[in-house]
């Protein structure tokens, strides 16, 4: 093996490190589960009426909400849905 050959396959990794493109930034539209469940399919995927959780939403808005609407953030809604889902589906961890 040559000296010369290692010093090469250096110059190459630099220069695709220097050539390396990211890939564009993309936003997946979010569903809405208030709008697109009626009211049986809501309660079968989340464990819980529409009232209910509209109810907890206004007890616990204001400390879930982000501060800011950058990088489009996620609103409180989304997350509680996503916490109760998680909450109705989960395994024990206790059972692996």
């Amino acid at each position: 093996m040559d000296l010369l050959e290692l010093f090469d396959d250096d110059d190459n990794e630099v220069i695709e490190f220097l050539n390396y493109q990211r890939r564009l930034f993309t936003v997946r539209k979010r569903i809405d589960h208030m709008t697109i469940w009626d009211d049986e399919d809501f309660r079968v995927r989340f464990r819980i009426s529409k009232g209910v959780v509209l109810q907890v939403l206004g007890y616990i808005d204001d400390q879930i909400s982000s501060q800011s609407e950058r990088n489009l953030a996620v609103t409180s809604i989304t997350k509680l849905l996503l916490t109760l889902r998680f909450y109705a589906t989960v395994i024990s961890l206790d059972a692996w």
